[in-house]
């Protein structure tokens, strides 16, 4: 997620005063293990509250189980310790169990 064009449409929506009720800041897509910077997502959130805007973060960790193994050190230790970190200020977490193989009809 571009954190420049984010704040400019949130700031935009606030000035037409179309409210924003969340940002939604994903944390491993299973397609692409895609990961956006939620510290960032929250720091710009606590710096537009001062202007009296305000959105709710969810983020969206559906990660596919298979991708999880790449991110583990020689001792089978989680490497990916500092995106964790960046939950201390969210307001909202999900996190998907996929069955991968799984036909839909």
């Amino acid at each position: 997620m571009d954190i420049n064009e984010l704040e400019k449409i949130v700031r935009g929506l606030a000035e037409e005063q179309i409210p924003v009720l969340g940002v939604v800041g994903v944390v491993g897509s299973t397609e692409e293990g895609a990961v956006d910077s939620i510290d960032k997502i929250i720091a710009l959130r606590d710096e537009l509250m001062k202007d009296g805007i305000y959105y709710y973060v969810h983020v969206d960790a559906a990660y596919g189980g298979y991708g999880r193994a790449i991110f583990l050190d020689e001792d089978n230790n989680f490497i990916l310790t500092k995106i964790y970190k960046m939950f201390t200020k969210n307001t909202g977490l999900q996190r998907e169990k996929r069955t991968h193989f799984k036909r839909s009809v």
